[in-house]
């Protein structure tokens, strides 16, 4: 079960993903990681884990893993804070 960290430049990519689309991968640039998961290209961060425990969520599911294999780069992330797509920076109070 992969998860990502995407970069900034990559919001297109989340709403492709949080669309309801028979194919979400179209057109979208992956390799492949462990045991075959697709891994983004251009992606921040690469969290392969290991599927513990599945919840019921409502009208989700909820996946629990354990991580195998993390692999990460630089560049800014994507976040998604407040139903709105925002820009990381540096907290004021703690020092660099």
């Amino acid at each position: 079960m992969p998860t990502l960290g995407a970069r900034a430049n990559q919001h297109h990519l989340s709403r492709q993903f949080s669309t309801p689309l028979p194919d979400k991968f179209e057109g979208v640039e992956c390799s492949e990681g462990a045991a075959g998961c697709p891994l983004l290209k251009g992606a921040t961060a690469h969290f392969v884990c290991r599927n513990v425990r599945q919840l019921d969520g409502g009208d989700h599911v909820v996946f629990l893993g354990e991580v195998e294999e993390y692999k990460w780069s630089e560049g800014e992330p994507l976040v998604f804070h407040s139903g709105r797509y925002r820009v990381a920076t540096r907290h004021p109070d703690i020092p660099e």
